[in-house]
C-alpha cells in the first residue's frame, strides 16, 4: 500500500509539472500541434518499451475496438481538449477542473460496466464536486500594493521600521508638472 500512495504522490507531482511545462510551453501554440508533440513523444517511448519486452496485440476485434476507443476519446480527444481548455482558462483553473476525472470514471464504470456506487464512492463524489465549485467560484488571492511594496523593500534592506519621518518622493525632472499645473508650480 504505501508503494501504492508514493507511485500516487509522484503521479500527482508529475502531472501538476505536465499543467505548467504545458501551459508555459504552450503559448501561442494551438492545441492539436500541443497534444500531437505529447501523444507522439508518449507513442515513441511506448513503442521502446514494447520493442524491449516484446508487443501483446489485442487478441480479438472487440479488443481492437476497444484500443481505437481507447486511444482516440481517452488519449487524442482528452489531450487535445485539455490544452485548449490549458490555453483559455489557464493552469490552476484546468487543474482544479480536472480534479472531477475521477468522479467521472466512477460515473462511467457505472453506467457503461454496471458497477455499483457506494456510499462513500457518492460522499467523495460530492466532496469533489463542493470543492472544485469552491474552488472555481473562489476570488484568487492577490497581494495588495503595499505588501508587495513592503516585502521589496524589506527584501532590498531599505525598509524602515519606524513609524513617521519625511515621505520618499521620487527623482522627477524640474518643471515636470509645469504645463500641467498653468505655471503654478513656478515661484
Amino acid at each position: 500500500i504505501a508503494s501504492g500512495v508514493a507511485f500516487g504522490i509522484a503521479a500527482a507531482a508529475i502531472y501538476a509539472g505536465y499543467i505548467l511545462v504545458g501551459a508555459r510551453v504552450g503559448r501561442g501554440v494551438a492545441a492539436l500541434p500541443m497534444a500531437t508533440l505529447v501523444i507522439g513523444s508518449a507513442a515513441l517511448l511506448f513503442a521502446v518499451a514494447a520493442a524491449l519486452s516484446g508487443p501483446r496485440w489485442p487478441g480479438t476485434t472487440a479488443g481492437w475496438l476497444a484500443g481505437a476507443g481507447i486511444a482516440l476519446v481517452s488519449t487524442v480527444a482528452a489531450i487535445t481538449l485539455f490544452f485548449a481548455g490549458l490555453a483559455r482558462i489557464g493552469p490552476t483553473q484546468a487543474s482544479t477542473l480536472s480534479t472531477v476525472e475521477p468522479l467521472f470514471t466512477v460515473l462511467l464504470a457505472a453506467v457503461v460496466l454496471g458497477e455499483t456506487i457506494t456510499a462513500v464512492q457518492l460522499a467523495g463524489g460530492a466532496l469533489i464536486l463542493a470543492a472544485v465549485v469552491l474552488l472555481a467560484r473562489a476570488p484568487r488571492f492577490r497581494l495588495s500594493a503595499e505588501t508587495v511594496r513592503d516585502t521589496m523593500l524589506s527584501t532590498s534592506g531599505l525598509l524602515r521600521k519606524n513609524l513617521g519621518g519625511p515621505s520618499v518622493m521620487p527623482y522627477q525632472p524640474e518643471k515636470l508638472w509645469d504645463e500641467l499645473a498653468g505655471g503654478a508650480g513656478q515661484g
